[in-house]
């Protein structure tokens, strides 16, 4: 699942990290399993289909 965290949000990024999340530089997103992050702060940060292709990413 595409999960966007701001910069400056490290606590965050770490978390994702942690999770076995990927950064795509490109896109500018971490991709986590949703049942790694279902429940978590995180979850709140999960970019929906609707919302990528609005962003033309």
């Amino acid at each position: 699942m595409p999960v966007r965290i701001s910069y400056g949000q490290r606590e965050l990024g770490r978390m994702a990290k942690t999770m076995g999340g990927t950064w795509d530089p490109d896109v500018k997103l971490w991709y986590i399993q949703h049942d790694k992050i279902k429940g978590t702060e995180l979850e709140k940060h999960l970019i929906l289909d609707a919302e990528m292709k609005n962003s033309g990413s």
